[in-house]
């Protein structure tokens, strides 16, 4: 039996690609924040900020886990 991630409790990582495509790709994702393709530090910076935006909505996640647990507990 199929069961949702979201609905087990479970979360979910979001893939990078999430992260990059409403700019239109990874280049123009990179273009935004002033980096360069070409450039290894600009990539590994790229991936930096990525990985700040999935730390994010994780800990975002968790919290509201948190607050759900609370709630039931009153």
């Amino acid at each position: 039996m199929f069961v949702f991630p979201y609905l087990s409790g479970t979360y979910v990582e979001k893939p990078v690609k999430h992260y990059y495509d409403p700019f239109g790709g990874y280049m123009n994702f990179l273009n935004s924040y002033g980096l360069k393709i070409h450039t290894p530090e600009d990539v590994e910076e790229g991936k930096n900020i990525i990985q700040a935006f999935r730390d994010r909505d994780r800990y975002e996640w968790e919290a509201k886990q948190k607050a759900k647990k609370a709630a039931k507990s009153k």
